[in-house]
């Protein structure tokens, strides 16, 4: 073998010399070729992703790439508490390109950018990336999904109700998300300023912060030359994917009937909903099934308070319930909101 074939360095690497040299169309074939036959099941974290963008897609967003070497810049100006956790090309070609992104939000900003200056001002998008940041000596880079949202609900139609994008419809967004994944979904206002977005909403997952979402600071987009409102969200989706629940079992509808029970409760402005949702759940038992929000009443009569009234749906799949232990529950449950949240009957 000449001294130039440096890639033969093994004993099949000559046979395969030798063969090329004779000439494969000179080997007789065999009367059969057998050859195993394996199915590799995709991991189950691509296959989420796979599933989750085509919900996504479904549901009018485009998926989008962005670049993740980004200005560190924007980091300095708009996070300068986070400046130290960026991290910076060695040999960058690019002043403008010199660090690694510890956000998605800077190059999905750039994105709604470029298409607002081409007259696209109604954009849905999505983006599964990387974000990545430094603490002393040890890196970290982080699986994210992130969501942009800017402009109309739908496309100019005679038949279309027109509406402009808020921040209820990113949150129905993360909630249908959590549905389809089957994740528990809970959510907190950010007790301290978030550095990019106005009323920032923190997602939980048990007592893990799973992302936040809320609306852009206008300063920010406006840096962008964005002048209407922008929504953004940004989940940790594969440490959320972890708590996704078991595997969907089927069962018959139950013969025995459902008992209904509401609650007109009166409590504080800053009390979610999700709170009231997962303490009611707690304490109603396994025959609790269904907690739902029919209306919510705000009043300057009610000085600070709001009222929420729920819906409370049980039912037993052995028997009929009776009207007395539907009642225990209800009050197992009112004592529960009175303790945790402060919450009482509202008269």
């Amino acid at each position: 073998v000449p001294a130039r074939k440096n890639e033969v360095v093994r004993e099949i690497d000559i046979v395969e010399e030798v063969l090329r040299l004779y000439g494969y169309n000179n080997i007789p074939l065999p009367d059969g070729v057998r050859t195993p036959f394996t199915l590799s099941p995709r991991p189950d974290l691509e296959r989420m992703r796979l599933d989750l963008g085509k919900h996504l897609s479904a549901r009018g967003m485009y998926e989008v790439f962005s670049n993740s070497i980004s200005k560190s810049g924007y980091v300095k100006k708009w996070m300068p508490d986070a400046a130290e956790q960026v991290i910076p090309l060695m040999n960058s070609l690019n002043a403008e390109l010199d660090s690694l992104r510890p956000s998605t939000l800077f190059s999905g900003l750039e994105i709604l950018q470029y298409n607002s200056n081409r007259k696209q001002n109604d954009l849905k998008l999505y983006e599964f990336g990387k974000i990545f940041s430094r603490s002393g000596s040890s890196y970290a880079e982080t699986f994210v999904l992130s969501i942009l949202m800017t402009g109309n609900k739908e496309a100019t139609n005679w038949n279309a109700k027109k509406g402009i994008l808020d921040i209820f419809d990113l949150k129905e967004e993360l909630q249908l998300i959590a549905r389809q994944l089957r994740i528990p979904y809970e959510e907190t206002p950010f007790t301290e300023q978030h550095p990019l977005l106005e009323a920032a909403i923190a997602v939980y997952s048990g007592q893990e912060v799973m992302g936040v979402f809320g609306k852009v600071k206008p300063a920010i987009a406006d840096a962008f030359d964005l002048r209407q409102d922008v929504y953004f969200a940004e989940i940790f989706w594969i440490k959320w994917a972890g708590y996704q629940q078991s595997t969907v079992r089927y069962q018959p509808l139950s013969k025995y009937p459902e008992v209904k029970r509401d609650l007109a409760l009166l409590l504080d402005q800053q009390v979610p909903y999700e709170r009231i949702k997962r303490i009611t759940m707690e304490q109603g038992g396994e025959r609790l099934r269904e907690v739902a929000l029919f209306d919510v009443y705000h009043d300057k009569k009610l000085a600070g308070k709001k009222s929420y009234a729920i819906s409370m749906v049980f039912r037993d799949e052995e028997k009929t319930l009776t009207d007395k232990e539907v009642e225990t529950a209800v009050s197992r449950i009112m004592r529960a909101l009175e303790k945790e949240t402060g919450a009482t009957i509202r008269q």
